[in-house]
């Protein structure tokens, strides 16, 4: 994972399979982090299973139960297809471009 600002916002770029493991980090990154604002960038996740899913569901939940939002870029079009049969993508809200992304944020 490799976390950077933008603005004033967190982005936190995830790479490889985003599995159990992986999703111990992020769900132990998001806990320790008291970022109101984070974007996940899923551009470089070679691979989501149902862990991992579930910790982007965790993180989103305690990003939003502490007043923040998580957001993500760059669908992959896996990650984008799961999305879509699980319903969340119409919860989450992803783009494209991580300018647009952060914007967004303060239009929130």
């Amino acid at each position: 994972m490799i976390e950077y600002w933008s603005g004033d916002v967190a982005v936190l770029e995830l790479k490889g399979p985003l599995t159990y493991d992986a999703g111990t980090q992020l769900a132990q990154w998001v806990q320790g982090a008291s970022r109101d604002k984070v974007l996940l960038n899923l551009a470089q996740v070679s691979y989501l299973d149902s862990a991992g899913l579930g910790a982007v569901i965790d993180a989103y939940g305690l990003t939003t139960r502490r007043g923040g939002a998580l957001k993500f870029l760059h669908l992959t079009p896996r990650t984008l297809h799961l999305f879509e049969i699980t319903g969340l993508l119409g919860i989450f809200e992803t783009f494209e471009s991580e300018p647009a992304a952060v914007a967004s944020f303060s239009q929130a």
